[in-house]
Order: C-alpha cells, then structure tokens, then sequence
C-alpha cells in the first residue's frame, strides 16, 4: 500500500514504468520523495527521474528534460530543466526540489487546486526547443479531503489509460483543523500552539494510528495542563484508551481535589457516561485510605 502521509526521510512514490519510442525505446520512472531523499534533504520534497534497467534503447542515452510542478493555472512552477546522459538503470536526482510546507502545509491553493499535487515531467532528445517527438508523462496526485486523509496515486503514467490505483487512510471523525495539525507534525515532528481545546483529539489520533511521538506529546500536555474542569474529560479518555499512565495521574489528581471534582457537573456526566468508572474510581479512594 501507498499511504503518503506515513512516509519518512528516504520514503518515496514510484511511478509505473513508462516507455518513448520516439526516444530509441527508453523507459523511464519517476521517483517522489515527500520528506526528502535523504537526511540533507528533510524538509523538502525531492524528485527525481530514472531509467529502467529494462528498456530496449541504447546503454547510454543524453536527453534534456523537465520536471515541475503544475499549479492551478496549469502553468509550471519550480521548474527544473537540465540535460544529462543516462545509462540504463541509472538516474538523477533533485533533492531540494521544493519546500514541504509551501505545499503541504500551508495547503496554498496555487500550488494544490482541489487539494491534488501535479508533478509534470517533459523529455526530449536534440537541440534547441522541444521536438515533436511523442509525449509521454507522469502524475501524481496527493489529496487531502476535509475530514479525511485521502492520498491518491492516480494514473501516474499516463500510458495506463483509465487505470486507477487508490489507497487511502480516512480519518473521518477528525475536524478540519485536528487533521491539519495531525499532517504538520508527520512532516515536521512538531507541534505549534497546542490548547487544551485540541489536546485530547490530537491524543486520540495519535493512538489509533500509532502515532508514538505525538501521543507523548500530547500525555505531557494534558498531563502538565490538568485542571478541575478537565479532569474529568481527561479521566474518560484514559480510560477509553485504555492508558494506565495517564489514568493514574488522572485519578491521583482527582482524589487530590476530591471535594470539589466530585460535585462538578463534570463529574455527573461521567457518572452518566461511565458508572463503572466512577465506582472503580470510589474505591480506589476508600482503599488509598486504607
């Protein structure tokens, strides 16, 4: 399965092989790296053109070629345009191709129209301006949907006419905002601004899909951060998630604060919620005395 946002330093998007007659019979593939090819290049996305190891055409093959970008308007952007000889199996690679967060993280309509990301890719062989010599590209389209992580590889090549190959994560009972911070630390490793308001969903997330890190980050928070009034919200989520750590400062807080927790509005919709719960909590007070 292909699931962008997983991706680490070094993960890439390999697109279908594709073949140019017109080009001695070459194959190529291109390679999408969303976090950077390697530890210099983290925090870019790097891209890079290939030929197969495959292909019918001569050992070494000198074309020039682009790659860029499709923006909203379908001009090009971050376009990169050189010209190399490539032996067969072997290929190049930009690195720095383009900032992450210009594209993925401020979601910038300019560069993602209907939130898809369109790589282009232009070879030709000869002087001058490109030839007429057959077209051939490749796409791939990364989508993130409201409520959802939706990441698409779609018809990358286009020489695989109406195939589609779609592999998704939904994280549907996420608002828009939790899915935007969940994305920015996949890509960055961090966290900006976290509320209290935000915590507990960015927890939950953080746990269901195994997300070690953030869910340190978000116990410490919640942890460091516990109030009367949230103590109870917080109880509750522990206790779902069955996570003993965080239940037990939990409860330790609670029985610390006993007097007032317990005739908070808080505390009667846990007892609503979760009777057990309250029960398990009441004895842990009676046996602490004990």
């Amino acid at each position: 399965k292909i699931s962008y946002c997983w991706h680490k330093n070094g993960g890439k998007l390999t697109s279908p092989n594709f073949t140019v007659d017109k080009l001695d019979g070459t194959t190529w593939e291109l390679e999408l790296y969303p976090r950077g090819e390697d530890e210099e290049d983290e925090g870019h996305i790097s891209l890079s053109l290939l030929r197969s190891i495959e292909d019918d055409g001569p050992e070494n093959i000198s074309i020039k070629y682009e790659l860029s970008f499709q923006a909203a308007d379908r001009s090009a952007f971050c376009c990169k345009k050189t010209e190399d000889e490539f032996k067969r199996g072997k290929g190049y690679v930009f690195g720095n191709f383009f900032k992450m967060d210009k594209i993925l993280l401020r979601r910038n309509s300019d560069y993602l129209p209907e939130d898809i990301l369109t790589v282009r890719c232009k070879i030709w062989k000869g002087d001058g301006n490109i030839q007429n010599v057959g077209q051939s590209s490749a796409r791939s389209h990364i989508r993130v949907e409201k409520n959802s992580f939706l990441h698409v590889v779609e018809n990358f090549g286009t020489l695989q006419t109406n195939k589609k190959n779609t592999d998704c994560i939904r994280v549907d009972d996420l608002e828009d905002d939790i899915v935007q911070q969940l994305l920015f630390f996949l890509y960055s490793d961090n966290i900006e601004n976290l509320q209290w308001e935000t915590a507990p969903q960015l927890y939950y997330a953080a746990d269901k899909y195994d997300i070690g890190k953030l869910k340190e980050v978000c116990f410490s928070f919640l942890v460091e951060n516990l109030t009367t009034t949230y103590a109870c919200e917080l109880l509750l989520l522990a206790d779902t998630h069955n996570d003993n750590d965080l239940k037990k400062s939990v409860e330790d807080f609670i029985l610390e604060h006993e007097e007032e927790i317990f005739v908070s509005k808080e505390w009667d919709i846990v007892v609503k919620k979760n009777p057990l719960l309250v029960i398990k909590t009441m004895q842990l007070k009676y046996q602490r005395k004990n």
